[in-house]
């Protein structure tokens, strides 16, 4: 079984990784978060290399999960999640 660091996946890797998998593209992901296709595809291959794992099926008609992906796609979205959650319970916590 494949380990990694999660130290070294990073949050800029996970909402790429989402949008890329929510719009099916890497060009449409790209416009959609301003970011060169280029380097986008730079950090899907980095985060590929990291978790040792391929994550994405690339065709001429664009861009699928593998299984792998899949799993990944939703620890990321869980984990988007609860980062977004965060101010809000900051806020609460401190009108106690």
């Amino acid at each position: 079984m494949a380990t990694f660091r999660t130290d070294r996946v990073e949050i800029r890797q996970l909402k790429y990784f989402v949008r890329i998998v929510d719009l099916g593209s890497l060009s449409k992901a790209a416009a959609h978060l301003y970011v060169a296709q280029p380097a986008l595809s730079k950090q899907v291959a980095a985060l590929e290399a990291e978790l040792k794992l391929a994550l994405l099926v690339r065709s001429p008609r664009g861009i699928a999960p593998t299984d792998a992906g899949i799993a990944f796609y939703r620890q990321a979205q869980s984990i988007l999640r609860q980062l977004g959650r965060i101010p809000d319970e900051l806020r609460s916590a401190d009108a106690t």
